[in-house]
């Protein structure tokens, strides 16, 4: 999961020294002579408070424009982002405005108020979209659990359960914004739960852990995995008796692979299995001897299948990849679920916005020529039904109790 959140693109550092020596050259040789020939002028103050209207009327019209797509499907308003060429473009317009806007003064002030507040724009909006990232959609993620019967998996109705059963409020040794994205696993007697803990000081996430003896009450025990980079989405599966997962690693282009020393600690990078592109939620399960693998590769839009003999070995992607472009079907939002002899996987909807509701298909051919699947039922299987989840849920992860009854860990969203 991304945070919706307001901080430093670091990777914008050079932009930023760009920008701000050009802001510094601006002041110095344009900003003095140009104000004081305000000074000298008996409307100055008139002036000033018409300049300081017109720059914020300007302000609100150009930054509905420029966000308008971003605005009506409810996405992030600053997601955009610049590159050095386009701040030294920046730099030149701000320059162009301002020298151009001092020389006519004297002859029209509306039109230099007018040039005047759109080169405050200018280098306004190049510093919003080159160094910060913000939306507006806050996020208050928690985690719940619910139970279903085998045989109508997809029904939460019934259960009374004092839901979420993990918020950052139970997170102790990071301060947290939000927990989201849970995979449960089951050794012994003892059930885990493992989550993204977005951490609010490093400006990352994190891979906590929880415990319980009877899936009702959990104990958030600590962050277990956490990296110089972004984690989230840790998918957990075993294989031949050892522990693996994979986290999503978005930020670094790659599917990397871990391995517990130590279950449910010691958590030990083992290697890259997929490299080059953005892998959001990669989802991994194993099927008819080979093992299979969803992500998603392009802001909710595009979900990709690879495939490989030996998990340690080559992946090649499938020849239908990528099998699905709808960024209602297209990012992978939970564990493959083995339905008796049926496969299951979860689509997470970013429409109308980023984790609204939680979708189900059923595959129904998958082999190495061919991909088939169909959608089950006309509505989503999860979507806010509860105070806690009200605004949105994208996530659920399946762990058979009994031979009659699954549990489940889902996430929601309550922020309005």
């Amino acid at each position: 999961m991304e945070k919706d959140s307001f901080y430093i693109k670091k990777s914008y550092g050079i932009s930023f020294l760009v920008l701000v020596l050009g802001l510094f050259l601006f002041f110095v040789f344009f900003s003095y002579k140009f104000f004081a020939e305000i000074l000298k002028n008996k409307n100055s103050s008139l002036f000033v408070l018409m300049s300081f209207i017109s720059l914020a009327f300007f302000c609100i019209l150009l930054f509905m424009l420029f966000n308008f797509k971003n605005l009506s499907e409810k996405k992030g308003i600053f997601s955009a982002k610049i590159n050095l060429p386009e701040a030294f473009l920046g730099i030149s317009l701000l320059f162009f405005s301002g020298f151009f806007s001092g020389s006519i003064y004297l002859q029209n002030i509306l039109i230099s108020q007018i040039i005047l507040c759109l080169s405050f724009l200018i280098c306004g909006y190049f510093l919003w979209h080159g160094y910060f990232y913000y939306k507006h959609e806050e996020q208050n993620w928690s985690i719940g659990i619910y139970f279903s019967k085998i045989k109508n998996p997809f029904d939460f109705t019934k259960n009374k359960i004092n839901n979420p059963v993990l918020t950052k409020e139970d997170v102790l040794d990071v301060k947290a914004d939000f927990v989201a994205d849970p995979f449960l696993m089951k050794k012994g007697g003892d059930y885990y739960l493992f989550f993204e803990v977005f951490n609010s000081k490093k400006i990352k996430g994190e891979i906590g852990l929880a415990k319980s003896k009877d899936c009702l009450k959990w104990d958030y025990d600590k962050v277990i995995l956490s990296e110089k980079f972004h984690l989230s989405y840790p998918h957990v599966f075993k294989y031949k008796d050892e522990y693996y997962m994979i986290p999503e690693t978005h930020t670094k282009k790659s599917v990397r692979l871990y391995k517990a020393d130590n279950f449910p600690y010691d958590w030990k990078f083992v290697k890259t299995i997929l490299c080059g592109k953005n892998f959001m939620d990669s989802t991994i399960f194993f099927n008819e001897n080979k093992w299979w693998l969803f992500t998603e590769t392009n802001k909710n839009k595009e979900l990709r299948l690879y495939y490989s003999e030996d998990i340690f070995g080559n992946w090649v992607e499938h020849s239908q990849s990528p099998i699905n472009k709808n960024p209602s079907f297209s990012r992978p939002g939970g564990n493959i679920l083995l339905h008796g002899k049926r496969l299951i996987r979860f689509a997470q909807d970013s429409i109308p916005y980023y984790g609204s509701q939680l979708w189900a298909f059923e595959i129904l051919q998958l082999n190495e020529k061919k991909y088939k699947e169909k959608l089950i039922g006309k509505k989503p299987i999860l979507r806010g039904f509860e105070d806690w989840n009200k605004k949105g849920m994208h996530h659920a992860s399946y762990l058979q109790l009994t031979k009659d009854k699954f549990l489940i860990a889902v996430d929601g969203n309550n922020f309005i």
